[in-house]
């Protein structure tokens, strides 16, 4: 016994990894089996399109300064 905990004591990482693979094993077997409530099916892929966006054409500086852009600052 001494001998166990000398080297559950030096090897700690490895002795709490197995202790979780455990408790997971055990939760796993001991776990109800509920019927799913999923109900969506597709037998093929949906066609996706692309939405289109305000910010199409901006720079990344003018999506940041909101409405007033670096363009107008310059401008005014």
């Amino acid at each position: 016994m001494e001998l166990i905990l000398t080297l559950a004591m030096k090897f700690w990482q490895w002795t709490i990894l197995i202790a979780v693979v455990i408790i997971g094993a055990i939760i796993n077997l001991l776990d109800k089996k509920k019927k799913s409530n999923l109900t969506f099916h597709a037998d093929e892929m949906p066609e996706l399109k692309p939405v289109p966006i305000k910010t199409k054409g901006k720079g990344q500086t003018e999506i940041y300064m909101g409405e007033k852009s670096i363009k107008a600052i310059i401008l005014e």
